[in-house]
């Protein structure tokens, strides 16, 4: 499961949505089966998605879900790059609306 799907479905946990994934997609305007096959893992999600998501959440909700797209961007970037030997670590640091948003790279393993 990557850190999108998990920060994902832990805002669906939380009030006003209760777990109840479909109010989410419909309050975003995603398709409830694409919304689904996000959350199962079978189909990533797409940064039109993720800005869908952004916009109906509070701040802190949207900048952990931003937060988590780009942590697994870079995990997927780091999976497929291999570890190339002398390669080290760092943390890069967004700022969205006054949310400090950090990005490990390459992931913690």
């Amino acid at each position: 499961m990557s850190s999108f799907t998990s920060a994902l479905e832990r805002l669906i946990a939380l009030p006003p949505y209760n777990g109840q994934q479909r109010t989410l997609a419909e309050k975003a305007r995603i398709d409830r089966g694409l919304f689904s096959r996000i959350l199962n893992g079978r189909q990533g999600p797409t940064p039109l998605i993720v800005g869908r998501l952004c916009a109906v959440l509070d701040r802190k909700q949207s900048a952990l879900l931003l937060e988590s797209y780009l942590q697994s961007i870079a995990d997927q970037v780091w999976e497929k790059q291999g570890e190339a030997s002398g390669v080290t670590g760092s943390t890069e640091s967004f700022t969205q609306k006054g949310q400090n948003i950090a990005v490990r790279y390459p992931p913690v393993l």
